[in-house]
């Protein structure tokens, strides 16, 4: 079995705020990994100055897709699917969702990739009509890329 840890700290000593994230991804079996993840946060500006949060996810996974989620107690739930298949072409999908305040977000996105003109080209739209779009062309032999990318959202346009 493989076990997975991560801890990403960052403090502000001067302001005296914070973040503390400690995350555990454990190998269950060959295709499930299950875990937690726990965020202590420090700040003034929270009425007691201090706040905690925790969530538990898991990831089930093949050989050219996998399929992941997390949810916590606040009733925020988060699924993801990414497909990679033997073409350049890889695709995913992401719902965001809190049972609280019902809402809901469904976004899709797709990546292309064109290494004979070494360019990347990814592109997105989500369920509240914003599509965005990035070309990305690596400068050989200069250690450059070129980004370009434009957002649009319909509703507010």
């Amino acid at each position: 079995m493989q076990n997975k840890f991560q801890q990403i700290v960052y403090l502000s000593y001067k302001l005296y705020t914070g973040v503390l994230i400690g995350q555990y991804l454990h190998r269950v079996n060959r295709n499930l990994d299950l875990g937690s993840e726990l965020i202590l946060q420090y700040n003034k500006s929270i009425p007691t100055g201090k706040m905690a949060l925790y969530s538990f996810g898991w990831r089930y996974f093949g050989k050219q897709w996998q399929l992941s989620g997390a949810l916590n107690p606040l009733g925020a739930l988060h699924l993801c699917y990414h497909h990679q298949s033997g073409s350049p072409i890889q695709f995913g999908v992401e719902l965001e969702s809190n049972i609280r305040t019902m809402e809901s977000q469904c976004t899709f996105s797709y990546q292309v990739d064109l290494n004979k003109a070494n360019m990347t080209f990814k592109g997105m739209i989500d369920s509240n009509w914003t599509a965005g779009a990035v070309l990305e062309k690596r400068l050989l032999p200069l250690p450059f890329n070129l980004s370009l990318s434009g957002f649009l959202n319909h509703v507010k346009a």
